[in-house]
């Protein structure tokens, strides 16, 4: 599997603009609005490899408590 970064923002323009600029220098991303959605899409934890890149503030669970 190749390396992602994983990129939690409720901001639709903060996260596109990251996700812009990470495709610009070539890197894998996957963009998700909340932390909710990224966690329905990867309940395995083992399996991804990357990092994750998160806002501290946003609605229902934040990037702190998820890390």
């Amino acid at each position: 599997m190749t390396q992602c970064v994983y990129l939690i923002d409720d901001d639709d323009a903060i996260r596109d603009s990251l996700s812009t600029l990470l495709a610009s220098v070539g890197w894998q991303r996957q963009p998700y609005a909340s932390v909710a959605d990224f966690e329905h899409q990867h309940s395995d934890w083992r399996s991804l490899r990357g990092c994750l890149l998160l806002d501290i503030r946003m609605p229902g669970k934040t990037g702190l408590t998820l890390l």
